[in-house]
């Protein structure tokens, strides 16, 4: 019960509101009561001194009478003589009052004041005022009675104290209860999604933080989402382009096998399965190059090099492709630029790009590459005027195993994983890759890489 974070906040609270209550409390009730006998004594002595004066004018009514009267204003009066006579009013015992030693400090002309110093205790704390009649010392005390008006302020104070924290507490039970319900949909849908769940959402419309964690919540809802179903898409991809070749293999096989072939069909057949091996010997090698490259276990092997002749030599390595087609390549627009790279990975960049431009651009076409370099960076941009590649295919042609219509159309041997591997190699350089093209009017891939990736790592 004690785990849960609705009972923790409550507790907590609790605990600080009757921490913070207490000593507000002692707190108040001190600044009250200092303030409060520091005006009883005020009262107290100018009550003295009055009786002193109607004493000393010499009217009519003895001492006794006029201590009566005080007795009557809620004070206690003790008369202490130069001569050892104590007279007390108000049912109290003279001892209460002062001290032997204090009573002889005000017979001696002193006057007593309150000691507030012994903090609670009002019996202790009373005022002597000195006089003389009739050639006598005389000492007057006096003492308030007003102890239980203070216990009752005391109890009144803690009254509402104790009123303000039930309230207090009740309500921010309601408050947190209404705080804490989002926090418990949140953990049943948490379940939910764990579970597989992926479409659900919860209500996003507050404006505060838990507006802000739900939209969070509903963020990450959608990207699991997307994530699902690109694994889906994936595992179905897979077992596609292993299953045709597969297929073939198997086919081809048994037909050699039955030994019901020419030997021109049986060595046309095994071509076949040949070729379709080797397709499946690439696309498991792309596949695992590419999860390599996504498990970051094939750290980058950094060196500075000459990125133009690079680029210059894998046009070399594929000139009979290019020249195949009877396609003009330009590659006046390449610059002189040194990087730090993996020189292996960013060939294979440089390698699929040109590949894909000689396989999608028409026989005669043209292929050119420029460069713009900084003291920061380069930029390479490949370019064709082939076939191009259509809008709603432009956002998904880096994602594994995605392949426009119009490719399969062609029935080229493609995996789909080439651009997938591009993007990464170039991620893993701290650079970025974006594609423009339009149907009809070829492509163009823009690759921008650091020049020094050492000096962000």
């Amino acid at each position: 019960m004690f785990k849960t974070l609705y009972v923790r906040v409550i507790i907590t609270f609790v605990l600080t509101v009757t921490f913070s209550l207490a000593v507000s409390f002692a707190i108040t009730y001190r600044i009250n009561e200092d303030r409060i006998f520091r005006e009883l004594e005020d009262n107290l002595i100018q009550s003295g001194k009055a009786v002193i004066r109607q004493f000393q004018s010499g009217r009519e009514g003895g001492m006794d009478e006029y201590l009566s009267q005080i007795y009557a204003f809620r004070s206690q009066a003790a008369l202490f003589g130069s001569d050892g006579t104590v007279k007390a009013f108000g049912n109290a015992k003279p001892g209460s009052f002062a001290s032997p030693e204090e009573v002889q400090k005000v017979l001696n002309g002193g006057i007593h004041r309150f000691d507030f110093s012994k903090r609670g205790l009002l019996e202790n704390r009373s005022v002597g005022l000195p006089f003389e009649s009739n050639g006598k010392q005389y000492a007057l005390f006096l003492k308030p009675q007003y102890k239980g008006a203070l216990l009752r302020l005391r109890n009144a104070l803690l009254t509402s104290l104790l009123l303000v924290l039930l309230i207090g507490s009740l309500l921010f039970v309601l408050a947190i209860h209404w705080l804490v319900k989002p926090i418990k949909k949140l953990t049943a849908l948490t379940s939910r999604i764990a579970a597989g769940h992926f479409d659900e959402r919860v209500p996003d419309r507050r404006q505060d933080e838990m507006g802000e964690l739900a939209r969070s919540f509903n963020r990450m809802s959608g990207e699991l989402s997307q994530l699902e179903r690109m694994r889906k898409e994936f595992v179905s991809n897979v077992s596609h382009e292993f299953q045709s070749p597969l297929t073939s293999i198997k086919g081809f096989a048994v037909a050699v096998r039955d030994n019901r072939l020419t030997e021109a069909q049986a060595k046309r057949y095994l071509t076949i399965i040949e070729d379709e091996s080797e397709r499946l010997a690439q696309l498991s090698g792309k596949l695992l190059r590419l999860s390599m490259l996504e498990s970051e276990k094939n750290p980058l092997r950094l060196r500075e090099y000459e990125l133009d002749e690079q680029i210059r030599k894998v046009f070399l390595s594929l000139q009979p492709q290019w020249l195949a087609k009877g396609l003009e390549v330009d590659l006046s627009g390449l610059k002189p630029a040194r990087i730090v790279g993996d020189e292996e990975h960013l060939e294979q960049v440089w390698h699929n790009l040109l590949s894909n431009s000689v396989k999608y651009t028409s026989v005669g076409g043209e292929i050119y590459v420029t460069m713009e370099v900084t003291d920061e960076q380069a930029s390479i941009v490949f370019r064709d005027n082939g076939q191009g590649i259509e809008a709603g295919d432009l956002p998904r042609i880096f994602d594994r195993f995605y392949m426009g219509d119009k490719a399969r159309d062609r029935g080229e041997k493609s995996s789909g994983l080439g651009l997938a591997i591009v993007r990464k190699i170039v991620e893993l350089h701290g650079g970025s890759i974006a594609a423009d093209s339009r149907l009809g009017e070829g492509a163009a891939f823009t690759v921008v890489l650091k020049k020094d990736i050492t000096r962000t790592q």
